[in-house]
């Protein structure tokens, strides 16, 4: 992969990273969030994995519940730099309302499909992923009228391994919706996240980071800004892990 490659992938997070900053700012006041998340990949061999995934996150503002969401996919390399995925997604989420002490949550229920597309280059220190993913999000509110749209996503993610301890990371990921009942918000969201994640041992890596989100609601004129802190713990299990 060339050089060129590297630095229009680079200019693209740049450039998603400012775009965020210049949507419409409506709701953002005691909007941020801490993201604390339990990652555990299993290998069954060189082409299949499973991969199952539990996030919860909470307003900084009160520590009340904003969403937990997990997510469940199976995995098949199909070559050297690319790899598809099928999943399942299950989401309850809470309004935007960090002070609310009995709030109304909506319940998502997410089939969805991947493809990754990789590369790499200097001996594997510098990776570059491309990750498409198309859901099929089912909602169930409080009202108990269930609602069904299409999402896709693309993502680009780098990485940079400053020594055998030390990677560095930064991706942006572009949210569309689209079906009968999105009318106002076909962009749905965009998000820019940059981490550093640090192995502990050979099968456990704990990543912290930054991740500014904007999201436009199904209002159309209205966007909710979020500067969010990520935890992660990685945890590999199975053959080479």
């Amino acid at each position: 992969m060339s050089k060129k490659s590297i630095i229009y992938s680079f200019a693209l997070l740049v450039l998603g990273a400012l775009s965020a900053r210049g949507q419409k700012e409506i709701i953002s006041e005691n909007q941020d969030l801490l993201w604390t998340r339990y990652h555990l990949t299993t290998h069954f061999s060189d082409r299949w994995k499973w991969v199952n995934e539990a996030d919860n996150r909470v307003f900084l503002s009160s520590f009340h519940r904003a969403q937990f969401i997990t997510h469940s996919h199976v995995h098949r390399t199909l070559g050297k730099n690319t790899e598809v995925a099928l999943g399942f997604t299950y989401s309850n989420v809470n309004p935007p309302e960090p002070f609310e002490t009995n709030p109304k949550s909506t319940s998502e229920y997410r089939p969805f499909q991947e493809f990754y597309f990789k590369q790499a280059m200097n001996d594997n220190r510098v990776k570059i992923q491309h990750r498409f993913r198309t859901e099929e999000r089912f909602f169930n509110p409080a009202n108990g009228v269930t609602n069904f749209n299409w999402r896709f996503r693309y993502q680009l993610a780098l990485s940079y391994s400053i020594n055998r301890v030390i990677e560095a990371k930064a991706n942006e990921e572009i949210f569309i919706n689209a079906g009968k009942n999105i009318i106002y918000n076909t962009f749905d969201a965009s998000r820019f996240y940059g981490a550093l994640a640090f192995k502990i041992g050979k099968p456990l890596t704990f990543e912290a980071g930054y991740l500014r989100s904007v999201q436009q609601l199904s209002t159309g004129n209205q966007f909710l800004k979020r500067d969010n802190i990520r935890l992660t713990l990685f945890h590999q299990i199975g053959p080479n892990s």
